[in-house]
């Protein structure tokens, strides 16, 4: 993927209100799943397995399958990019 492209698609997920409730929902919740994810975030289970494959992309979380169950967890890079957003949520109140 070049450079532009890439920057493309990080601004769609950003810029948009369900992706950043879904990375928010993963970074409060340690281990999830998601299903509870589309549940808690109030979009469908598609929509949120789409968002989750491209956060998974950029290494802000990882997925581990246990039977037929994907948990979901944020890394090391997740949590700092939840940790800017939730600076910027605060900064905007």
């Amino acid at each position: 993927m070049n450079e532009a492209t890439k920057v493309k698609t990080l601004k769609q997920l950003f810029l948009k209100e369900k992706p950043l409730r879904i990375l928010l929902n993963i970074f409060e919740n340690s281990q999830t799943y998601a299903s509870q994810i589309a549940n808690d975030t109030n979009t469908t289970y598609a929509h949120s397995e789409k968002v989750i494959a491209e956060f998974k992309k950029y290494g802000l979380i990882t997925i581990k399958k246990k039977g037929r169950t994907k948990y979901i967890s944020i890394t090391e890079q997740g949590k700092n990019v939840a940790g800017d957003v939730m600076s910027i949520i605060a900064f905007k109140k």
